[in-house]
């Protein structure tokens, strides 16, 4: 190797040597303390702007009521249920009431239009969101006769047992806007269309409709797909904190969404989960001076103590 190579080699690994300084990302758990570290990179904890659920449900009631005014129910009743499809699982945390009601005038309106099957359908789901809500004064007696018909029958109906269970597991559950635990979890459910969420860190939020029927079923199996991009950073850049810890393969997808060097995660109880571990404090320092003496040595030996090329005079004869 000439002494040129080897310089260069010398100075090119030097630096990786003696890097000390890392990119450090800063995350807390729900409830944590601790401040930042110096150095660290902070997520932003702007609140992102309400979702629109809760202005579908009052602009498609507003709609349905003038339909129904002008006894278009068919119409009322298809405009219903394209809001309550995309809405009424996102209301139940803060608006259930807004959720019943959506409910109540898609049975309605269904029922005077001659669906009665979907009409029991509206009914039995928002019987097991709120069993004790009635329908709006103000409709024909026919729709106050069949919402007595769908309840009585809700009450005698025998709930069935489920094991509600994600892939992977861990998935928080929420059923019908309460709390049932994290999956695999079981739970009771009448005959009806139930209102499922599962959310877990690092995977993208699953809401969706859980129809039981009278006969027996499956368990339900929730396939999660992982959060990436703008989903992920939503997750961790909430206002109050992670909802859970993530785990080993979490921190490396953080780590690479961000392009940071590692994470810190500061939990409840005071402590902090870092990953990967960083190596000792002591060796960033060591790692520099060998860095430094590494190049010295291989100035040295190229440059000073390298002996002049040989030369040699060859006589030619005559």
């Amino acid at each position: 190797m000439t002494r040129r190579a080897l310089l260069a080699a010398a100075l090119a690994l030097a630096p990786q040597l003696a890097r000390a300084d890392d990119r450090v990302l800063f995350l807390r758990e729900q409830g944590a303390t601790a401040a930042p570290p110096p150095g660290t990179t902070l997520l932003p904890s702007d609140s992102p702007p309400p979702p629109p659920h809760a202005e579908i449900a009052r602009a498609s009631l507003a709609a349905a009521r003038e339909r129904f005014l002008a006894s278009a129910f068919r119409e009322a009743a298809t405009g219903l249920h394209a809001a309550a499809a995309e809405a009424v699982e996102h209301l139940l945390r803060d608006e259930r009431p807004r959720a019943v009601e959506l409910l109540h005038w898609a049975a309605a309106c269904s029922l005077l239009a001659g669906d009665r099957d979907v009409a029991r359908d509206d009914l039995r789901r928002a019987l097991v969101i709120a069993p004790d809500a009635r329908p709006p004064p103000g409709f024909p007696p026919e729709v106050e006769a069949f919402f007595e018909e769908v309840r009585a029958a809700a009450v005698v109906a025998t709930p069935r047992v489920f094991v509600v269970r994600s892939v992977p597991p861990g998935a928080r559950v929420e059923l019908n806007g309460r709390d049932e635990g994290v999956t695999p979890v079981t739970v009771r459910l009448a005959p009806g269309v139930h209102a499922l969420r599962l959310e877990r860190l690092g995977y993208r939020l699953w809401v969706g409709p859980l129809r039981v029927e009278a006969d027996a079923m499956p368990d339900p199996q929730i396939v999660l797909t992982e959060a990436r991009g703008p989903e992920l950073r939503a997750q961790l850049a909430r206002p109050d904190g992670l909802l859970e810890v993530p785990d080993a393969a979490l921190l490396a997808r953080i780590r690479a969404e961000y392009n940071v060097d590692r994470v810190v995660v500061a939990l409840r109880d005071g402590t902090q989960r870092v990953h990967p571990q960083p190596p000792p404090t002591v060796w960033p320092y060591w790692v520099a001076g060998a860095g430094a003496l590494v190049v010295a040595a291989v100035v040295v030996t190229v440059v000073v103590l390298q002996p002049p090329p040989e030369v040699r005079i060859v006589a030619s004869g005559g």
